[in-house]
């Protein structure tokens, strides 16, 4: 995996839409979920033949949780959308979309991160490599925050370098 510096604003911006679209086929798959549930709690087998026989009842809480589910999805979709791939500079502090090249001190590995409010805990495949989805209220992304490129920060056990960021 390369440093990030060769990289461009249509670069990043395809990865914007890389996200957007893996966050648009969860949504998706969040969907199908709710109906396949909401449909099994509705079915005429489901009808409660005892005090004690609750799998209708469980089923319609599982389709009201996966249809909350998919509602805060729809929203950060638009969030994540109105927010504009910037690039960002060796000088500039990490923030909010910035693309962050990583790597590890023991055992040698690199990592591609993004910083985002949104999607956070996705992974996408971006130009042959990996992009791990962080939150900036996550522990890595709390100690990538405000960090420069050459900076070293504490990810758990491990030590990173901020390679480059984007």
């Amino acid at each position: 995996m390369a440093t990030l510096d060769k990289k461009t604003l249509a670069d990043k911006t395809q990865l914007h839409e890389i996200i957007v679209a893996q966050m648009r086929q969860n949504l998706d798959d969040i969907v199908r979920s709710a109906q396949a549930a909401h449909g099994g709690a509705t079915h005429e087998d489901a009808v409660a033949k005892s005090k004690y026989d609750t799998h209708g009842l469980e089923l319609s809480y599982l389709a009201g949780s996966q249809f909350e589910r998919a509602n805060l999805l729809r929203a950060d979709i638009v969030s994540f959308s109105a927010l504009k791939p910037t690039l960002f500079d060796k000088d500039q502090a990490i923030g909010v979309s910035c693309l962050v090249s990583l790597e590890s001190i023991h055992p040698n590995q690199k990592k591609l991160v993004f910083l985002s409010p949104y999607g956070a805990g996705m992974t996408v495949n971006w130009q042959t490599s990996p992009v791990s989805i962080v939150s900036p209220e996550s522990p890595l992304g709390v100690e990538l925050v405000d960090s420069f490129a050459g900076d070293e920060i504490e990810a758990g056990s491990q030590t990173l370098e901020i390679i480059s960021i984007l």
